[in-house]
């Protein structure tokens, strides 16, 4: 009777945890939106700052989260970004992938 009743715990369990993951696979857009927010930035005004005898200058903009950038020698900048698109930014900004 014991291994029955055991049986049945672990029958539940499963399908329990088989539920639980459902609902999460369901809803997994929503639950990484909720989890895995970008972080707020905060660019200057101005094009140009300049403070303690630097010049920042803004060369590119509303890009969909940088996520790696990589000088090459010609001078342009490759930068990739997180929905997987590949943008090459120097004179002007083109999309490579």
């Amino acid at each position: 009777m014991e291994k029955r009743s055991a049986g049945k715990i672990i029958g539940i369990s499963i399908l329990i945890i088989f539920f639980i993951a459902g609902v999460i696979y369901a809803n997994r857009n929503h639950l990484l939106k909720l989890f895995f927010k970008p972080t707020k930035t905060s660019l200057p005004i101005e094009k140009k700052m300049q403070t303690e005898n630097k010049i920042y200058e803004v060369v590119a903009e509303n890009l969909q989260i940088p996520w790696e950038v990589v000088f090459i020698p010609d001078g342009d900048i490759l930068v990739t970004e997180r929905p997987g698109t590949l943008r090459r930014i120097g004179k002007k900004i083109r999309s490579m992938l």
